[in-house]
């Protein structure tokens, strides 16, 4: 099983393409992969519409100065 450590993309990028570029590396081994994505990041729907399935959900709760940018940073699930 592989994990996505942490994924940025640049402010003001589309960040889908690039999330599904990286996971699309990830499993080029045919493995599984674990990742942490937030349900404010646009990425989330496609990658439901690609199978991916949700197996553990939290509450996100942020303000307008949380250090973390939903949109655009993707983070180690192991650090929440």
């Amino acid at each position: 099983m592989r994990a996505v450590d942490r994924l940025v993309t640049r402010p003001g990028a589309e960040p889908v393409g690039p999330v599904l570029a990286a996971i699309g590396r990830c499993l080029a081994g045919g493995t599984t992969l674990e990742l942490m994505i937030p349900g404010p990041h646009p990425a989330l729907p496609a990658l439901l519409e690609l199978g991916f399935r949700i197996e553990d959900r939290d509450v996100y709760c942020a303000g307008p100065t949380d250090p973390v940018d939903p949109e655009r940073r993707l983070l180690n699930n192991g650090l929440l």
